[in-house]
């Protein structure tokens, strides 16, 4: 700021320097030197005055290079750290979400200690604390070792149907739902900070520092996972083909 402030005063200088140089040309010319000493000074005070114009406006324009500059990476930096903060709170939501899930698995202990107890032990294995420095594949593995968890939780629940009836795990699974309502709230911030972030990367003039200036652009959690849906039904529909062919050729076997 210091160095911006400072080629900014002297850029202005400068300019009245210039300004001023420029009105004893036009005084000169206006009321006429006839001698050549004059002419000599009024031709040397118009090559100064040109020289001062262009160093003014040299500075001027890498002053204001400079402070764009400076502005959008403030601007891309205060972007960037919400995309930390979101990432942080869904951290939080992510913690309260594991408690509710021991909660849940402490319920079924007393039904199904065994399978309980082997759930608890794979949750805690693989278990880690997300942060502000997290990646967002962090993040959806967390999450899908707190949905294979809860899949195992269905699975013992209907073999075994007197959990249902457990206040401890109905009071456990209500825990379970409002952490999962409010880290879908997350997501979507997250989502949000994230679309502009890249928004003001890809925007002209922007796109020209950006990369220079170290601001990538960043994935939503919700593509993430629209990805392996998508990869889950072509390995379906790949999976599907062979069969559908081999009943064509029956078909056509059939027919002739």
């Amino acid at each position: 700021m210091r160095v911006l402030c400072g080629t900014c005063a002297q850029g202005v200088n400068l300019c009245y320097i210039a300004i001023w140089q420029y009105f004893h040309v036009f005084c000169d010319r206006r009321f006429g030197i006839r001698d050549k000493r004059g002419q000599k000074a009024l031709c040397g005070r118009s090559k100064r005055m040109t020289e001062l114009i262009a160093m003014a406006a040299i500075a001027i324009v890498s002053t204001a290079m400079a402070w764009w500059v400076v502005c959008t990476q403030r601007r891309l930096k205060v972007l960037e750290e919400n995309i930390g903060i979101c990432i942080s709170r869904i951290g939080v939501k992510l913690s309260g979400l594991h408690g509710a899930l021991d909660a849940l698995l402490q319920a079924i202990k007393a039904h199904a200690p065994k399978e309980s107890g082997r759930l608890m032990a794979c949750v805690h294995a693989r278990r880690c604390v997300i942060t502000a420095l997290s990646s967002p594949e962090e993040v959806q593995r967390q999450e899908g070792i707190i949905a294979e968890a809860l899949d195992g939780v269905a699975g013992i629940a209907k073999r075994h149907p007197e959990i249902g009836e457990d206040p401890a795990f109905c009071k456990a699974r209500k825990s379970v739902q409002a952490f999962q309502t409010m880290l879908r709230a997350s997501h979507a911030q997250y989502n949000e900070s994230v679309s502009m972030l890249n928004r003001e990367i890809r925007a002209f003039p922007n796109c020209l520092i950006a990369g220079i200036l170290g601001f990538r652009k960043c994935e939503h959690i919700a593509e993430r996972q629209e990805k392996k849906r998508a990869e889950g039904r072509a390995e379906r529909r790949a999976d599907c083909a062979p069969a559908r062919q081999g009943k064509g050729l029956r078909r056509h076997r059939i027919t002739a």
